[in-house]
């Protein structure tokens, strides 16, 4: 190119702006456009981004896929960043062992693993099989890789979920075992054997992010508590999945933890299943260990309770300055006290999940209880059918009190069941409804979502399907609507 052309004369600055907005497939292109571009591509490594907080996972197959090539063209054949979804329906076990080659061989410091079997309820039972032994042979393989990993910072692996997947105790004897992780998410996958030998208290003494979700309770109170414990000075968001524990801890009651950094909690604690306890046993509380600790948060500012909640986490946890609030499936012995709310003087979103497992007049205390706070979204959500009329006449009734404030949008999502009337009401009620509800558009307007696509303005929204790490501001799944 010559010297002379205009673009040889942008700054760095706003060459590099320009290349922030290509993906690695294009950035190994344009970086042949001058001696400049390929500097500032070669030289910034924010451009080449950081797996973790990209949205595009690679699809594992038997073609090459041009966005893994450009990574190990530009990397030398080695990674630093890699996301990659298996599905072992569309793959076999030699491309995982080529995966498995390249982790081995790269100094690999994000990891993002998604590895499902591809089953579905239209394959043979022979298919069926067949599938799921190459998945569980794969884990194994991967498994083996990772643990051969030395410089891991972050790690993200969800899996089926459904065969009983767990972390290998093998793990205490692998590189894996010296590495300090920054950000850990693990999901539908048991971890309690690398607890049993300490391993994952020592990798995650300075951590960041922790998500441990496994059906069922990831993890004992007494394992949580030690957890949180132990990164309460650096910890910023967190979602533990936790069963019940029979025994209290001696241990560790009567203690305070203080978390200055933590900004998101995420927390379900879930009975102990009926076949872990032992025959004759009498029935006991939940959350015995929990019940005597105490959280303090000063800067937390999103919290999601699910299941059975010790009441003095309530009180722990409901803050003035908290701005968003999530109730999911709560059981209707541990409800919170209502009026705890009221100290939530900043509190902008509330979340209402599985409502059918909850009574109605939670939620109206819910909402009287927070009638002084600028409620901007209100949303219920729920998979199985609910009846919206009900949380519509609340809702209609706290807009008509001349002392409470309004909320600025609600938001249905799952599938409710509304009269004509509750939607005449929210429709003529609240500002955006039908910006925020596409599917509403379509069926009143009569018109295809290409037609109003345009006018949407999606709500985001987190549920706990979605991987902690795109719970942020930066990225995140759009609710698309009533259906």
């Amino acid at each position: 190119m010559s010297q002379s052309a205009p673009v040889q004369k942008l700054p760095n600055e706003v060459v590099h702006m320009i290349l922030s907005y290509f993906n690695p497939v294009q950035l190994t292109k344009l970086e042949l456009v001058c001696q400049q571009w390929h500097e500032v591509s070669r030289s910034r490594e924010t451009l080449w981004r950081d797996a973790l907080c990209d949205t595009r996972l690679i699809e594992l197959s038997k073609q090459r896929d041009p966005f893994l090539h450009a990574l190990l063209e530009r990397g030398g054949r080695k990674l630093t960043d890699l996301a990659i979804e298996i599905d072992i329906s569309k793959c076999d076990l030699n491309c995982v062992r080529r995966l498995c080659k390249i982790l081995e061989a790269s100094d690999v410091r994000n990891l993002w693993l998604e590895i499902m079997p591809g089953v579905s309820a239209s394959h043979s039972q022979r298919r069926y099989d067949a599938l799921i032994d190459r998945y569980l042979k794969a884990l194994g393989e991967l498994f083996v890789s990772i643990g051969n990993c030395s410089y891991l910072q972050s790690l993200h692996i969800e899996t089926y979920g459904v065969f009983g997947e767990r972390l290998p105790s093998a793990m205490m004897t692998q590189p894996i075992a010296n590495c300090k992780l920054e950000r850990l998410s693990l999901k539908c996958l048991g971890c309690t054997a690398l607890f049993e030998n300490g391993l994952l208290f020592k990798m995650l003494s300075k951590a960041r992010v922790i998500q441990l979700e496994y059906e069922g309770g990831a993890i004992s109170e007494e394992n949580a508590v030690k957890l949180l414990d132990m990164t309460k000075e650096t910890l910023e968001d967190c979602h533990l999945d936790i069963i019940e524990q029979i025994e209290p801890s001696k241990v560790l009651e009567n203690k305070t933890i203080v978390f200055p950094k933590l900004l998101r909690l995420f927390i379900s604690i879930v009975e102990k299943r009926q076949d872990d306890v032992e025959e004759g046993a009498q029935p006991v509380s939940v959350a015995n260990t929990f019940r005597k600790i105490q959280l303090q948060c000063p800067k937390l500012r999103l919290v999601y309770f699910e299941g059975k909640i010790p009441h003095n986490l309530y009180e722990n946890l409901l803050t003035e300055d908290i701005e968003a609030i999530y109730f999911t499936a709560l059981d209707p012995q541990y409800l919170p006290d209502t009026s705890l709310l009221r100290k939530c003087t900043t509190l902008e979103r509330i979340i209402v999940q599985n409502v059918e497992s909850m009574p109605y007049i939670f939620i109206h205390h819910v909402l009287t209880m927070t009638s002084q706070a600028n409620i901007k979204e209100f949303i219920v959500d729920d998979d199985e059918r609910y009846h919206a009329n009900h949380i519509v006449q609340m809702i209609k009734r706290r807009q008509e009190d001349p002392n409470a404030k309004d909320i600025e949008l609600t938001f249905l999502q799952g599938k409710p069941t509304l009269s004509r009337q509750s939607l005449n009401w929210l429709i003529g009620n609240n500002v955006g409804f039908f910006h925020a509800h596409p599917y509403l558009w379509e069926k009143v307007m009569k018109c295809s979502f290409e037609e109003i696509k345009d006018y949407i303005d999606f709500v985001l929204y987190y549920s706990r399907s979605t991987p902690l790490l795109d719970r942020r501001d930066y990225t995140g799944v759009p609710i698309c609507g009533l259906y």
